[in-house]
């Protein structure tokens, strides 16, 4: 191989591997909290993530409207 094809191959690997830990680094700070039921509410699990605050998101529930 040659130096400008080595060159560009270690470029594009460097800007995806860039990418993955940006991304990586956005779900670890994304604040998630869920709420679920099964088996006719017998098994109820919750989960909170505490994330950071500083955008925080509320989604309406049916009926409401968003307040933004």
């Amino acid at each position: 191989m040659s130096f400008p094809s080595e060159l560009t191959t270690y470029t594009i690997e460097g800007a995806l591997s860039l990418c993955i830990a940006v991304i990586a680094w956005k779900v670890y700070k994304l604040r998630v909290a869920t709420d679920s039921e099964c088996c006719e509410g017998c098994v109820r699990i919750r989960t909170v993530s505490r994330g950071d605050s500083s955008t925080d998101l509320e989604l309406p529930q049916r009926g409401e409207t968003a307040v933004v």
